[in-house]
């Protein structure tokens, strides 16, 4: 290239010092003629900090998807008009769209047309209230919309604010909510109502452990046994 053009600008290249040590080098070289004879102008910035910088940056966001994309269910970070910046693998395998199709749509296209309104209220209040959690469908490219459980919490991505979307499909959880017997659904509207297990049993007129009793039958029919998620907020997310 040099001897071709002329010059060489901004190439980067690595060096060994006196001592051994290895540097990168962002090169420029121009050849020059004086007097006839031809001479060759090097300079050369030593560019090696920021080359590991740049390299610790990609293979820490190499680390952040992988992380991503192993987490449960789908997730996602969107901005305030609800675009999509981030999603992991599970997104896309779950929806039936592409990662360029996906870049280019909205929460509201994948929002049962009923449910947009309550969507974009509860997302407008995740943004000033930090977190929620919520049940909505996702609808997919195939028409079917599966349900879903959403914990939207608020955060700054890149200097704007940000909500990160975390969804757990609760298709099968609301099939099985009509295997509850009488009593557990009356233990459950009451927890969803904010009572607390003493209080509950004082109201039902029996002891606390037997409400414990149904709150674990209510937990293992609905599959939340080791799901992590909170009874009373997964209930009130169902109404």
């Amino acid at each position: 290239m040099l001897l071709r053009d002329g010059q060489c600008l901004n190439q980067e290249f690595r060096y060994r010092k006196r001592k051994g040590e290895v540097i990168t080098g962002l090169t420029s070289a121009v050849l020059i003629e004086v007097e006839n004879r031809r001479y060759t102008i090097v300079l050369i910035m030593d560019i090696t900090d920021r080359k590991r910088a740049q390299e610790a940056l990609i293979q820490d966001q190499v680390y952040m998807r992988s992380i991503i994309d192993s987490l449960p269910g789908i997730f996602c970070i969107v901005d305030q008009q609800g675009g999509y910046l981030i999603w992991n693998r599970n997104y896309g395998k779950v929806t039936g769209y592409s990662n360029t199709e996906i870049s280019s749509m909205t929460v509201m296209d994948r929002t049962p047309a009923p449910d947009r309104k309550a969507v974009s209220e509860k997302m407008r209040y995740a943004f000033e209230q930090e977190t929620l959690f919520e049940q909505y469908g996702l609808v997919c490219r195939d028409g079917t919309v599966r349900d879903y459980l959403f914990n939207y919490a608020r955060m700054d991505y890149q200097g704007r604010l940000c909500l990160i979307v975390n969804g757990l499909d609760i298709s099968e959880q609301k099939q099985t909510q009509d295997n509850l017997t009488p009593r557990e659904i009356q233990v459950a509207d009451l927890i969803r109502k904010g009572k607390r297990t003493k209080e509950i049993a004082d109201m039902l007129h029996t002891s606390a452990s037997t409400i414990g009793t149904h709150r674990n039958h209510i937990r293992e029919k609905l599959n939340l046994k080791k799901e992590g998620i909170h009874l009373r907020s997964y209930l009130q997310s169902l109404h």
